[in-house]
């Protein structure tokens, strides 16, 4: 989630954009991202789903060689805060914890994982 801080951005791809070579790497992201005129939030590519900045981070526990829980923590990993801050986990929200958690137990499911919310984690334990 950081390559939008990485410099410079290549003149192939600041060209189709419309910038000139003098544009900064913000710039770009900036223009790839379609701001909404009056929100200026981003209206494409990832800047503007908010799923793509939702995960979770797992914590194992081991018996000798052999998983038997994993914790998982759901975090925000910036959606709409400033470009410098993007990126970086944190735990989420109470609110934001449960959406998190409550689709990674859909997304579970399909390969018969069974996982569990607990006290605002994700609880798989092994049977």
């Amino acid at each position: 989630m950081q390559s939008e801080t990485i410099e410079p951005v290549p003149t192939d791809m600041i060209e189709p954009e419309g910038l000139g070579i003098n544009a900064l790497v913000a710039d770009y992201y900036d223009a790839r991202s379609k701001p909404d005129p009056v929100t200026g939030f981003p209206t494409a590519h990832h800047p503007a789903n908010p799923a793509v900045w939702e995960s979770v981070v797992p914590v194992s526990t081991f018996e000798g060689h052999r998983v038997t829980r994993i914790v998982f923590y759901p975090v925000d990993i910036g959606f709409r805060v400033p470009r410098p801050h993007q990126g970086t986990p944190r735990l989420a929200d109470p609110v934001l914890g449960q959406k998190i958690l409550e689709r990674f137990v859909r997304m579970s499911e399909v390969y018969g994982t069974r996982i569990v919310i607990r006290d605002g984690v994700g609880v798989w334990e092994a049977r």
